[in-house]
């Protein structure tokens, strides 16, 4: 029989001061608890128990002096001490309730325990609290005793999905995999404990694995497409899939991948750093390989990592996949599948391209990666050519530049004596499986540099310094209204060594023109309105050939004004490939396609698997296989979960919190969230007219929800509030190329059991943009606009998903900057 429990009241001084302890460590942790509580332990709130044993001597922490301080090795996350102290569970049990009369089932407890310790990075103190916590909250101890998790969530697959690769510690060969390892070059022997414990060593994940998930995954099979899309006609680019590269390289029954591998710094303190190498399925949608992004392989040391070493576990593996493909069971018609994949594309920034293409460093001779030219100049090498590059690199003539370098022992062209491991991936092309990322070269290279030359006080005797103007910048900044999709409010000139890509990217395409206007020099702000037209094109939703042809144009000309305008010593290397941009987006799709941007969002989240110093990799490994397995048993709840479990999972798996009250509908095939309650709809007589006419049907015969928000598609429209002064604001939609409108009335229609979601938009009247730009850059997407209430309302459906516009006011001059797309992350 099991010993009575304290009522909640008079719960132990055990159970009170680990409650303390976890507070400490996160605040959070409340909200989850009660969570727990409210869907786990409702039966306890109405007994009475007594204490279930002698709590004994505790020290000021309320631990035994005798047991070893947990904090002692916090690295690990969750530890092996943790994993022990999880629920029994028999494999070939069916789940069962936590204790008699439980709303939860041991399964479903764990797993959101497991969910909130990655989720809060808890250390391995702070997660044995935590399940001391809860379990002094049960009337039976369910949540104590054994490996469950260990055994549940990440270990069944642990041996077969990772692999630890040894590197010499003498010569820095590469080794192998096993556990006895002998060095080939320099005859070191050696055993794999030992070198890990060195620290010579990286670790790869099972690609084929992780593809099979997705795969299998019923909603992301539903939105593959498998074959890219050969029956568009090739005018319109708008994925990868689209690009010459994937059309020439997958054939109409596989699949590819785009790969990334960069540095991350690990601490502030040491120069640690974490190479990853991450890979993203191009047939997905983009913004739902955004959210899928798999992880290959690790590297953890001081420096870079030796890519002729790191590399060869990935290229085994994607020879592995090219020739044997991948065995999958397809969800909808339960038929076992061969499919075959292969890496076609390479994004990274300019440092990585070189050390991954087996190219001198990006600012020595030879350093570009796409033109065979030396660089120009005494100590600063410059690229003083503003042509369009006439002999550009080819893969057949890279790789004879990397057989004759092999042979004779020098660089050729530019191409190491060392070859890149990725000469021998099947499929790649050395040249243009290259994009351009467009994140480093034009984000945080080009315009960076720019804005510092603008606003450097070392530039004050120059004709286009801005500095003493800054007071009256920042006020203008002031009056700048973005919508939700721009993630941070724009900041002052000040604080641009603060700035990440996003916030450059967000000056270039829309505060620079109209905050500069009447503050930079009339010539050098015709100038980069060349740039913030070319990058607007190629970086659309839907890019044309014709968008294509007049981006390289206008490029040139920025490229070949700018030598003349500041000087050839400004002639750098990102200034140069700008002439690349427009091959890139032929041959991989838009620039927000190929570009860096998920990578490095991605890194972030790998940061935010481990703590400490001790067992990095380790750490990170282990707990990125957990994400995976807690991402496959969210997929697999079904209708008998409670749907706060759900919710709480959805809600830990995301990062943020869900909205409390959301209402979700379905219209023709999309998934519309209301945010709020709705309310009774009064109409005035102008937006009932228009309703009347969309609907063929008397406004009395309809039933009608009025929302303030909604979301689409991923995109959140907001109705329009008069006199309401906020930071943010998604009230101003674009519907066409010059068609802007005021969201009124976001309203939810039924008639008949059918259903709409529609906006009633209030159109904007569009005036002439007297922004001095160059004669060949309309800037066709920075509109000046005003209120014009004699234009009548429209309708728009939500089924249809339109740009937001980020709004700006300079003295009386009312701006929307239409967004080029809604795809891409910050």
């Amino acid at each position: 029989m099991v010993p009575s429990k304290p009522s909640p009241v008079n719960s132990s001084p055990l159970a009170y001061m680990i409650s303390v302890r976890i507070l400490e460590e996160n605040a959070n942790l409340i909200k989850f608890t009660l969570l727990h509580v409210h869907f786990s332990l409702q039966l306890v709130l109405s007994e009475s128990f007594s204490h279930r044993e002698d709590i004994g001597s505790l020290d000021d922490a309320g631990r035994d002096p005798s047991e070893e301080d947990p904090d002692e090795d916090d690295d690990a996350i969750p530890d092996d001490a943790f994993f022990d102290a999880l629920p029994p569970d028999d494999p070939d049990e069916p789940d069962r309730p936590l204790y008699d009369g439980a709303p939860l089932t041991v399964h479903q407890s764990s797993t959101l325990l497991m969910a909130f310790i990655i989720r809060h990075n808890l250390t391995g103190a702070a997660a044995q609290d935590l399940l001391q916590l809860v379990n002094e909250h049960l009337p039976v101890p369910s949540v104590v005793g054994s490996n469950y998790l260990l055994r549940k969530f990440s270990m069944p697959h642990m041996d077969e999905d990772i692999v630890y690769h040894a590197y010499c510690y003498n010569c820095s060969s590469y080794l192998g995999s096993g556990d006895e390892l002998a060095c080939d070059t320099c005859g070191e022997n050696t055993t794999m404990p030992s070198a890990v414990k060195r620290g010579h060593f990286f670790v790869a994940l099972s690609l084929r694995s992780q593809l099979r998930s997705l795969l299998e995954n019923p909603s992301l099979c539903a939105k593959l497409n498998v074959g890219g899309n050969a029956d568009r006609d090739g005018e319109t680019i708008q994925d990868v899939t689209d690009g010459t590269l994937h059309r020439q390289t997958v054939g109409p029954d596989e699949i590819s991948l785009t790969f990334n591998s960069d540095g991350i710094s690990a601490f502030q303190s040491t120069t640690g750093s974490i190479w990853p190498i991450l890979c993203t399925l191009n047939e997905l949608p983009p913004k739902v390989r955004q959210k899928h992004v798999m992880l290959a392989g690790i590297w953890f040391g001081n420096g870079k990592p030796n890519m002729q070493v790191y590399l060869k576990a990935f290229v085994s593996e994607c020879e592995a996949l090219a020739e044997a493909g991948i065995e999958w069971q397809n969800p909808v018609t339960q038929h076992i599948v061969n499919t075959k994949a292969f890496g076609i594309m390479c994004s990274c920034d300019s440092v990585a391209r070189c050390q991954l293409q087996g190219l001198v460093q990006f600012n020595g001779y030879f350093g570009c990666n796409w033109f065979p030219s030396e660089r120009f100049g005494g100590v600063k090498h410059v690229y003083p050519s503003t042509d369009p590059p006439h002999r550009l690199r080819t893969h057949p003539g890279f790789v004879g530049d990397a057989i004759r370098a092999r042979q004779t022992g020098e660089k050729q062209n530019g191409v190491k004596v060392d070859p890149s491991p990725l000469l021998v991936m099947p499929r790649f092309n050395m040249v243009s499986g290259f994009p351009v990322d467009y994140m480093h070269a034009v984000c945080e290279g080009v315009v960076d540099r720019m804005v510092s030359l603008w606003f450097d006080s070392t530039n004050n005797q120059e004709p286009w310094y801005i500095g003493r103007r800054i007071p009256e910048i920042d006020e203008r900044i002031k009056r700048i209204v973005p919508p939700a999709e721009v993630t941070r409010l724009p900041a002052s000139p000040t604080k641009r060594a603060f700035w990440k890509a996003s916030e450059f990217r967000c000056w270039l395409l829309f505060y620079m023109l109209p905050i500069l206007n009447g503050i930079l020099p009339v010539p050098f702000l015709k100038h980069v309105s060349l740039l913030v037209q070319s990058i607007w094109l190629l970086t659309k939703a839907k890019v044309t050939r014709p968008d294509v042809a007049a981006a390289r144009a206008l490029l040139v000309k920025f490229v070949r004004n700018a030598g003349r305008l500041y000087g050839p010593q400004h002639m750098t290397y990102n200034n140069h490939i700008l002439l690349h941009l427009a091959d890139t987006v032929n041959n991989c799709g838009p620039l927000w396609a190929s570009s860096c941007f998920i990578f490095e969002g991605y890194n972030r989240k790998l940061k935010s698997l481990f703590h400490g110093t001790r067992g990095v990799t380790h750490q990170i490994v282990k707990n990125f296989v957990i994400v995976q397995e807690l991402g496959k048993r969210l997929d697999k709840m079904g209708p008998e979960t409670p749907p706060g479990v759900v919710k709480m999972m959805e809600t830990l798996l995301r990062g943020y919190p869900l909205l409390p009250s959301v209402t979700r509908v379905e219209e023709e095939h999309l998934d519309v969230l209301f945010h709020g309650r709705g309310t009774a709809f009064h109409c005035d007589g102008d937006v009932n007219a228009c309703l009347t006419e969309y609907f063929q049907e008397p406004l009395c015969n309809l039933n009608i929800q009025e929302y303030s928000k909604a979301s689409g598609s991923g995109i959140t429209y907001e109705r329009s509030r008069p006199g309401r002064q906020s930071r943010r604001a998604d009230d101003i939609v674009a519907f066409g190329p010059a068609d802007l409108g005021r969201i009124r009335h976001i309203l939810q229609v039924e008639h008949d059991e059918e259903r709409a979601v529609v906006m009633v938009v209030q159109p904007l009247l569009v005036e002439a943009n007297s922004i001095p730009v160059d004669i060949d850059a309309t800037v066709e997407h920075i509109l000046v606009v005003k209120e014009e209430p004699l234009l009548p309302p429209l309708v728009l459906s939500l089924s249809s998903s339109y740009t937001k516009c980020v709004q700006i006011t300079v003295e009386d001059t009312w701006y929307c900057c239409v967004m080029p797309n809604m795809i891409e992350l910050d």
